[in-house]
């Protein structure tokens, strides 16, 4: 992205979301499927699908949960220049199970000590 000015820009932290691949408790899952997840990161990406100039700023691990989160957001179009990359630090996560009755997902985070 260019040194203009942002449409938008947005705080806040990432995690990788693992997603189960069959409804059921997420520890009888044999497969996961891999997504960006954290409020200010969805927001980043749609109103870049939108077309607006978005800048994102957080703190992620060097990782290779926080790879794969920066390579996502870089390839959404979102500038990331202003996201600190800490070999020091992880990148938090969570797991997110499925569910076929309309009911809410269980959810586990994995976040306490993350690099944001």
């Amino acid at each position: 992205m260019s040194d203009t000015a942002f449409d938008v820009a947005l705080f806040g932290e990432a995690m990788l979301l693992l997603v189960a691949d069959k409804p059921g408790p997420i520890e009888d899952a044999t497969g996961f499927h891999k997504r960006t997840a954290g409020a200010e990161t969805n927001v980043a990406i749609g109103l870049a699908r939108l077309g607006l100039k978005v800048g994102w700023a957080s703190r992620l691990g060097t990782d290779s949960m926080g790879r794969s989160l920066i390579a996502s957001m870089k390839g959404e179009g979102i500038d990331c220049s202003h996201v600190i990359c800490d070999p020091a630090q992880r990148t938090g996560f969570q797991f997110k199970g499925r569910v076929t009755d309309g009911s809410d997902p269980p959810v586990e985070y994995h976040r306490k000590g993350s690099a944001a």
